[in-house]
């Protein structure tokens, strides 16, 4: 099982974590830490995350963070996870639907 994501959401994922940062000295590597976490849970239980209704793509998925507020949009296939956002839960919902589509970024994380 491989957990990849997409270039907008790996962008996502490190602006938050700066902003953390910058707030908080450590807080930022707080996020990051969690968000690790939260990959690592997800590849042993990639169906936790609840389904999203009206997307084309079957099996996009959010898990909401427990600490922080993010979720992570993702998408369940046979080979693994792909991560389309790492959304702050006071955004526009469903900003991330036209990245459904795109091709994953060539970073990965390996279960």
């Amino acid at each position: 099982m491989k957990l990849t994501l997409l270039d907008a959401a790996e962008q996502e994922m490190m602006d938050a974590a700066e902003r953390y940062e910058q707030k908080t000295p450590g807080l930022g590597t707080e996020f990051l830490h969690a968000i690790a976490s939260a990959f690592s849970l997800l590849l042993r239980q990639r169906f936790l995350g609840r389904i999203f209704a009206g997307i084309d793509v079957h099996d996009t998925r959010e898990y909401v963070m427990p600490r922080f507020p993010y979720s992570l949009i993702y998408i369940v296939s046979e080979t693994g996870l792909t991560v389309v956002a790492v959304s702050h839960q006071h955004r526009r919902r469903g900003y991330w639907q036209n990245r459904v589509q795109e091709q994953p970024a060539t970073y990965a994380i390996a279960a």
